[in-house]
């Protein structure tokens, strides 16, 4: 469901951000719009939650429902494959 994307990602960025007003502030809409887009009152406009994905991606965290890619294997570094 689209709002629930949109809850979790707000939620997440807010959590970055270190608390709802400060992400009210960062994506510039009053705190009371940022609350109805939480409990899904409202949805959000598409530019806001753009706003609130670049936040998680400059944070280095994937947006939520978004799996996070393994790291590349280091071709200087052996497997660790046990002996045989």
């Amino acid at each position: 469901m689209e709002s629930d994307l949109y809850a979790r990602t707000f939620a997440r960025a807010a959590e970055i951000l270190g608390g709802t007003q400060a992400l009210a502030d960062a994506i510039r809409v009053p705190i009371a719009t940022l609350e109805s887009w939480f409990i899904g009152e409202a949805i959000a406009p598409v530019e806001h939650f753009h706003r609130a994905v670049e936040i998680l991606l400059a944070n280095g965290l994937p947006a939520p429902g978004e799996a996070r890619e393994p790291p590349s294997p280091n071709p200087d570094v052996p497997d660790a494959a046990p002996p045989t």
